[in-house]
């Protein structure tokens, strides 16, 4: 009997939520909705939020209607509260990390399991589906050269999500620069 997981997708607020049921024991190549075009159009033709399109900017998300901004409980190192940023919409917490492809931690993944009840979705059984969809395009030596930093045996080669350094022509962004100088600074290589 094949095991399925039930997820409810919610929608801008003038359509319906969705239910998409996967049948676990089958690979899925797409998932087709019916409003899906609507639904890309409709972000930055309601106006609901800021439209980033220099991902150089992407800072300027945060704090507004498309930002979680979780607040932490007073943390023991300082005893202050912290936000943690994720994305409100569709693309998740691309739309405030600049546009990063980013792994959740391994822990984070072997929680569903724990947390949700959602057996076999671990890091473990998610990671050769994770490698399956990428496309990794390792950094050329100028890129090399400047500090970028890899391992092609974390990354898939033959997926559909090209992944990579930035193509922006610079080597690095001007907050992950001042983020590198900051650590040099303070003693720790980068």
């Amino acid at each position: 009997m094949p095991r399925y997981s039930r997820y409810t997708v919610y929608r801008p607020r003038d359509m319906p939520k969705i239910i998409v049921i996967i049948d676990q024991e089958k690979e899925i190549d797409s998932v087709h909705v019916g409003y899906a075009s609507r639904l890309q159009s409709g972000f930055y033709e309601s106006n609901d939020g800021p439209i980033i399109e220099d991902l150089n900017e992407y800072g300027d998300i945060f704090g507004t209607s498309v930002d979680y901004a979780f607040e932490t409980v007073p943390l023991a190192v300082h005893n202050r509260t912290e936000l943690i940023r994720s994305g409100k919409g569709l693309g998740g917490s691309t739309l405030v990390n600049g546009g990063s492809w980013t792994r959740p931690h391994k822990a984070q993944n072997d929680s569903w399991e724990e947390v949700f009840g959602m057996k076999g979705w671990n890091w473990n059984n998610l990671l050769p589906y994770m490698n399956k969809i990428e496309a990794f395009r390792p950094p050329n030596p100028d890129q090399i050269a400047a500090g970028h930093r890899f391992d092609p045996a974390c990354h898939g080669t033959d997926g559909v999500v090209k992944v990579g350094p930035r193509d922006t022509g610079e080597k690095f962004s001007p907050m992950i620069k001042s983020i590198m100088n900051t650590a040099n600074k303070s003693g720790i290589p980068v």
